[in-house]
């Protein structure tokens, strides 16, 4: 039997990995200070084990200056940088960061759709737009302040600064996208050269037991990380979905995936910042297709869909991941009833409030009724991780 493991980044933070939101969200807030024990440690001086940058710097001979100087660059100048370190999105697990791009485009979206009077020197080529503060929610507002390099808010307007504002045309939309999507372009380099320099280079990883004991030989990833190499899977019957961090920065491009989900907003001038355009953009590849298509000869010589079971450990079932979800599983048809994909989906949990959060978004997936008489039957069965799980 062909078992299947989907992965998410719970599986790294299971071996040990920072990969957590909050741990890169950590650097980037104390980056200054970061920069100075990074130099002291270099220069030979010993890291007590209570500082919080310990745990960054495990193996820092390993770690490369020029990538750390040029991650240094982004979260300094960088407008998503900025933006994710005041939002207020101290939350736990990645996919939270992903839910923060949602309020950014509404609020740009909802710039370009309002009215506005260009203000500024006529002979300029650049001015700026105002619009009427009391158009904006509270909250938008709150957001609005976050994104100084584009706008600026006062008591009773909000402004979208030079050069975003033609004398001649108005709010330059395009432009405005161009460099909101660079910046953010820089962002996921930034958060790359982050798995590389403190993950990839910076823990040793031993295998989880309750992993090494089931018969997966076939891995589908939403991380960024390898971590699935330890179990000795080959790289033919692994696909990253979203993308991996590079070895070596130069080694072609960065392919690393990150965004909403596509039902969220259909605007397509915000189509960068969803996940399935830049799974095309990227190329990222559609290769876990393949492993739920897989078809053998039975023992009558019989062409038929392999049998296999599905493993999910450290990945929330989160809508912002639907249509890869309901693929590999399984669809709903038009009456409304589920075949899954998978003989029986083994869903990995945490503690009673993972438990509760995976049943709650299995329900926002397929419904209620079904749900529940998928657990009765133990279709859908969830599996607690042990205290053994992190033993050899």
């Amino acid at each position: 039997m062909n078992d299947i493991l989907l992965v998410g980044n719970g599986f790294d933070l299971a071996h040990g990995l920072l990969t957590n939101y909050n741990d890169f969200l950590f650097i980037m807030k104390e980056w200054s200070c970061f920069q100075d024990e990074f130099g002291n440690v270099r220069g030979g001086k010993c890291i007590e084990e209570t500082n919080p940058f310990a745990r960054y710097l495990l193996n820092t001979d390993k770690m490369d200056e020029q990538n750390i100087s040029k991650l240094g660059n982004i979260i300094q100048k960088n407008s998503w940088v900025k933006y994710f370190c005041k939002c207020g999105a101290e939350i736990d697990g990645w996919i939270d960061f992903e839910r923060e791009i949602y309020p950014v485009i509404e609020l740009f979206e909802f710039v370009f759709h309002s009215s506005y009077v260009v203000g500024g020197n006529t002979e300029d080529e650049y001015g700026e737009a105002s619009i009427e503060r009391k158009s904006f929610s509270s909250e938008m507002i709150r957001k609005a302040m976050l994104w100084g390099k584009y706008i600026s808010v006062i008591p009773d307007k909000v402004i979208v600064k030079k050069p975003f504002v033609s004398m001649r045309y108005g709010i330059l939309k395009k432009k405005i996208m161009e460099v909101l999507r660079k910046e953010f372009d820089e962002f996921i380099e930034a958060y790359e050269l982050y798995l590389l320099e403190f993950v990839h280079k910076n823990t040793d990883v031993d295998a989880l037991h309750q992993i090494k004991k089931l018969n997966i030989n076939t891995v589908i990833s939403f991380n960024y990380t390898m971590t699935e190499k330890i179990y000795g899977i080959s790289e033919d019957n692994v696909h990253h979905i979203h993308g991996m961090i590079r070895d070596c920065l130069s080694d072609g491009k960065n392919n690393m995936v990150m965004g909403i989900n596509e039902q969220k907003n259909s605007n397509m001038d915000f189509i960068y910042f969803v996940k399935y355009f830049q799974r095309i953009q990227k190329a990222s590849g559609v290769k876990y297709k393949s492993f739920i298509r897989n078809k053998v000869k039975n023992n009558c010589g019989i062409v038929e869909k392999e049998k296999y079971n599905l493993y999910i450990y450290g990945h929330s079932l989160d809508e912002t991941d639907e249509d890869i979800l309901r693929y590999v599983i399984g669809d709903l048809s038009e009456k409304g009833q589920l075949k899954l994909n998978p003989q029986q989906v083994i869903i990995f949990y945490y503690n009673p409030s993972d438990f509760e959060q995976k049943v709650i978004n299995l329900i926002n997936l397929y419904g209620r009724s079904i749900v529940e008489e998928y657990i009765e039957k133990e279709l859908f069965k969830f599996v607690e991780i042990s205290d053994e799980a992190w033993s050899e």
